[in-house]
């Protein structure tokens, strides 16, 4: 165009300025288009110069001189094709590009769905496990509201019974059981009435608390009862096993006649619940209430009794040695041979637990306060008949033949009768024979009868005994 118009010798900036004074709008249009086509050819120029430069970094001097003849290479029918085709690449991409915009508006609303979704699954979840808690707790009401209805223990004797078998529980923990605990268990499971006996000290208590606990993993309902029998029948519940525990249940120190007669006389009822088959009942008490002559006359236990100082059920020397570890721990190879001096061994183990003292062999070979203890209580209890007893083995120096007590005697040894008798609070004419039923109770507790002939039991008993009465 401009050469059209001007000279072929004048500059391009001349040949803009004399366009530019003719003023007419087909000039303007064809300038404003050539200034288009300059600055389109200043960035392909820099675009072309980056490619040029990268081309050689890459593939050396060939390249390079290829690129060179490329950039004034005069485009032919194929190379118009090509441009078309990246041209068309070039729409494509364009739009596979607005492609992933889309799908990366719907992929970022997808997820602030999945966002909200998760945010109400574990608003659900939390809201299910406070309904399953809710649930779970209105079961339990439910349970102990039907368990209250059907219950025959008032509410708060429910309460005190729980508490005596969480306390049980915690006393189990410092109870080794024994070959005596598996034989009542089995003796409990097969009969309905079980009696548990022996001396003081011995574990009866302790071995009927742990069977009791067992019977109550059992399904059974475990109910202690303080001394009234009268509880069986009215707590006695017909559509629930219930074991019903009675420790020392006619007396701890002696038979005490009301606790007897009361049992006496409630044996039928007590015999046509057992029948049924849903109760059981296992009582104790020391061998001096069992030995009582009047004990015989109470049927109700007659069946299975468990003495715990029998052959077969008398500690073991295994089971001795696991009690003097459970309780002594570091100390218990230091009374190995002091385990069988005493039938009170499992007493004394748990006196030196609860309280230790620097000498464990003078605990363990010297009853002494257990001893005295024993005949306080006697004294306390006004138990004058068992109180005497014992005074008259020290008095006739631990030998009292049977013949004093049931045959003539002169007037000297009746005389030192009736003053024992007084001393120890006792009738002056107490009957000697009533004396002599006292001695026979006590036999295996603190006394033997050897052919005949009453004497302590150990050495340190009279020892002890000698020095109490020592003033009578």
């Amino acid at each position: 165009i401009a050469s059209s118009v001007l000279p072929e010798h004048q500059s391009y900036h001349k040949c803009i300025r004399t366009l530019t004074k003719y003023n007419q709008p087909e000039f303007s249009n064809i300038l404003a288009k050539w200034h288009m086509l300059q600055k389109i050819e200043k960035r392909a120029s820099a675009y072309f110069l980056h490619v040029y430069q990268a081309v050689g970094r890459l593939g050396g001097k060939v390249l390079l001189d290829e690129c060179k003849s490329l950039r004034t290479k005069t485009l032919d029918h194929s190379n118009h094709e090509i441009i078309k085709e990246i041209n068309q690449a070039r729409k494509e991409m364009q739009e596979t590009k607005r492609d992933v915009v889309t799908l990366k508006m719907s992929f970022d609303s997808l997820k602030i769905n999945y966002t909200d979704l998760n945010h109400d699954h574990n608003e659900l979840i939390e809201d299910y496990g406070t309904l399953r808690n809710d649930h779970e707790r209105t079961n339990n009401t439910v349970v102990e509201l039907r368990q209250t209805y059907a219950d025959t223990l008032p509410r708060g004797l429910r309460a005190k019974t729980k508490r005596t078998l969480e306390n049980w529980v915690e006393d189990a923990k410092m109870h080794v059981e024994t070959q005596k605990d598996k034989h009542i268990f089995e003796c409990i499971t097969r009969h309905q009435c079980v009696l548990v006996t022996g001396s003081f000290g011995i574990g009866k208590t302790s071995t009927m608390k742990n069977v009791a606990l067992r019977m109550n993993e059992s399904g059974y309902d475990v109910i202690p009862v303080i001394d009234d029998p009268r509880d069986i029948l009215n707590f006695y519940n017909p559509n629930q096993g219930t074991l019903f525990v009675i420790d020392d249940f006619c007396g701890k120190y002696t038979l005490k006649s009301s606790q007897f007669e009361r049992w006496k006389n409630l044996t039928d009822d007590i015999l046509s619940i057992i029948e049924g088959g849903n109760c059981k009942i296992i009582v104790s008490c020391r061998l001096q209430v069992y030995n009582d002559s009047k004990f015989t006359t109470l049927s109700l236990f007659k069946n299975c009794i468990c003495n715990l100082m029998s052959d077969n059920l008398s500690l073991t020397h295994t089971e001795k040695s696991e009690i003097t570890f459970l309780f002594l721990r570091s100390d218990s190879s230091k009374i190995c041979k002091l385990q069988n001096i005493f039938n009170c061994f499992p007493l004394l183990c748990k006196q030196f637990h609860d309280n230790p003292t620097s000498d464990i062999t003078q605990v363990f070979t010297n009853p002494s306060p257990i001893l005295e203890t024993e005949i306080n209580q006697l004294q306390k209890g006004r138990i004058y008949g068992k109180y005497c007893a014992l005074a008259l083995c020290v008095k006739f120096e631990n030998s009292l033949h049977e013949n004093v007590l049931t045959g003539d005697i002169d007037k000297k040894t009746r005389s030192l009768f009736k003053n024992i008798c007084e001393k120890c609070n006792l009738d002056r004419g107490t009957s000697r024979l009533l004396l002599k039923d006292e001695l026979d109770s006590l036999i295996d507790t603190f006394l033997i009868n050897d052919h005949g002939c009453y004497r302590f039991k150990h050495e340190q008993y009279f020892e002890f005994f000698r020095c109490y009465f020592s003033q009578i």
